[in-house]
């Protein structure tokens, strides 16, 4: 259940209904109510003492599809941006192919006159981003997967981040389910691991009082299918580090190495839960195995390179280690106790997916080229 105030989404719950019930409004209300009063009240009292803008600046942006080429989501997620561009938004769309020798994006995509194809020069999202960066001309760069759909105030929830935050450098948003048929895809919504929340934060310089896995655990504070940057803060980084991506489940340490970058140049990062989109969740539980296996070991892969490349940082990385590792300890015996909402061999798999990057941090560079 998404609950929305004036078109802003400030609630979401999950609710187990017997099959075949019916829910009656008065039913909907206890339900809206019991999850998400206090949200509301939250919500209706910020409107009264600081009332939404009126006029958000224009954004000058392109939105990037980074397509394995499968044509039909390719083709939802172009209709969806579409469908905002019909209402008068104004972005170009780029659809790069990340995996050349493999079915040809252009296929579906040469007969739309509004949206731009090209390919990555080699395997890997990280590659099919900096493709991106260097091919568009606008002062923003939105990444998508080609698996989400945005939400028709997604762009309304950037300009307002953008409007309000104007030196920010990257703007983040929220992902929710598209569907929700198997248990698996259950399972991953109630892990809530990628769920960050419906207040804005903005996050800015290399420490954050009281966090002490700020600014390492970016994968807290990204969402890698739906993100802005502001392009010549990507580029003047050194882009997306294509060493960090030599393919799933790598991908995730390249959000999270230039998150990091980002934080540790003392450039603002800005999370604004209206750039919404709904996203896909892994369908088998063989999947869900191996997407949390995935984040570990983008994880471990990430924290090698950053201990490798800074050595100003090493000793709280040290301590960071630590702190990841007795965290997962811990979830692990609450889930042995059934106290988790994550299942123990999920658990297991992001922890052993940690451990398994030290055997791929060879493929962490420490040359001092850009991305390092």
């Amino acid at each position: 259940m998404l609950v929305r105030r004036q078109g802003r989404p400030i609630s979401f719950s999950l609710h187990t209904l017997p099959p075949g019930a019916l829910v009656s409004p008065d039913h909907l209300r206890r339900l809206i109510m019991d999850a998400g009063e206090a949200d509301i009240l939250a919500a209706a009292i910020g409107d009264e003492i600081c009332p939404p803008q009126a006029a958000l600046s224009a954004v000058d942006l392109t939105v990037v599809i980074c397509s394995r080429g499968t044509k039909q989501s390719l083709e939802r997620c172009v209709g969806a941006l579409r469908a905002l561009q019909s209402a008068g938004e104004r972005f170009d769309t780029l659809v790069v192919q990340r995996n050349p020798g493999t079915a040809a994006t252009g296929g579906p995509i040469v007969a739309m006159s509004d949206v731009r194809a090209t390919v990555a020069p080699g395997p890997g999202l990280a590659s099919a981003r900096n493709r991106a960066l260097r091919t568009a001309r606008t002062e923003w760069v939105a990444f998508l997967d080609d698996e989400v759909e945005v939400d028709h105030g997604w762009l309304a929830g950037l300009r307002s981040a953008v409007t309000e935050h104007d030196d920010a450098a990257v703007v983040t948003g929220l992902a929710l389910p598209s569907e929700l048929t198997s248990k698996a895809q259950i399972q991953f919504e109630r892990g809530e691991r990628h769920r960050r929340g419906f207040d804005r934060r903005r996050l800015q310089g290399p420490r954050l009082p009281g966090d002490a896995l700020y600014p390492f655990d970016t994968s807290a504070l990204v969402t890698s299918c739906n993100m802005a940057y502001r392009r010549h803060a990507a580029l003047a980084l050194g882009g997306f580090d294509e060493a960090l991506d030599s393919g799933s489940p790598l991908q995730h340490a390249t959000d999270m190495d230039m998150a990091f970058r980002v934080l540790r140049s003392g450039r603002p990062l800005v999370y604004e839960p209206r750039m919404l989109v709904f996203r896909g969740h892994p369908v088998t539980r063989g999947a869900l195995r191996h997407n949390y296996w995935g984040t570990g070991s983008g994880l471990g892969v990430y924290l090698a390179k950053t201990y490798s490349t800074q050595a100003s940082e090493r000793h709280a990385l040290r301590g960071v280690a630590h702190a990841f590792s007795r965290r997962h300890l811990r979830e692990l015996r609450r889930s042995l106790d059934g106290r988790a909402s994550v299942p123990p061999d999920l658990t297991v798999a992001q922890f052993a997916g940690g451990f398994s990057a030290l055997a791929k941090s060879k493929a962490v560079r420490n040359d001092g080229r850009p991305g390092s």
